[in-house]
């Protein structure tokens, strides 16, 4: 293996790294938003039948999230992601990372 071999997988590690950790960033997010909804139905509720209503409509979009997410997840080693690419012609690396799923 060469230099330029072991630095490009370098780079296409890096990418890789960084496509999950924007991944995890978009589920922890929509974790987030799902909680605050949660917590702003709770406390709009009047009666205490409409509680159950809320539990359970809340726990089925929990639950369609938490399969979604884990596809997402689980498909990540077939994610095809471009390694960056870097122009040395002016001395600096310009760096590009493309993720499109498979």
């Amino acid at each position: 293996m060469t230099g330029s071999d072991s630095m490009k997988g370098f780079a296409l590690a890096a990418a890789n790294m960084q496509a999950y950790q924007a991944k995890l960033l978009e589920i922890a997010g929509a974790n987030a938003q799902l909680a605050f909804e949660f917590g702003l139905r709770l406390a709009s509720i009047r009666s205490p039948i409409e509680f159950f209503g809320v539990i359970t409509e809340f726990t089925n979009r929990r639950f369609d999230m938490f399969g979604q997410h884990s596809k997402e997840l689980a498909a990540y080693p077939f994610w095809r992601i471009n390694p960056p690419s870097s122009d040395l012609r002016d001395g600096r690396e310009q760096q590009k990372t493309n993720l499109h799923f498979a």
